[in-house]
């Protein structure tokens, strides 16, 4: 038997929850070739396999993402170290 379910066709796009630090998924969503609400293990004569996703790509973004912000906490303690000392001269 061939696994058709919801959560893994082309045409299903999940519900979320919005939890404290992230958004959680629901066991729902929306069938968009019935345009109403299924549970994820349901599944239907039109299904579509979903297309898979590059996560390499994702975890590329991630690792220059969390970079460029390390760079940025960086220069902003220089400015902010840098702003300290030209008010004590002024004292």
């Amino acid at each position: 038997m061939e696994n058709k379910q919801c959560y893994m066709c082309g045409r299903f796009s999940r519900y979320y929850t919005k939890g404290v630090k992230s958004f959680e998924q629901t066991k729902c969503g929306l069938c968009l070739e019935s345009k109403s609400s299924v549970n994820i293990h349901e599944s239907c004569q039109n299904f579509v396999l979903k297309a898979r996703t590059d996560s390499r790509r994702g975890k590329l973004i991630k690792y220059y993402l969390s970079d460029l912000l390390t760079q940025l906490t960086e220069i902003r303690k220089l400015i902010e170290a840098e702003n300290k000392g030209h008010d004590n001269k002024d004292m």
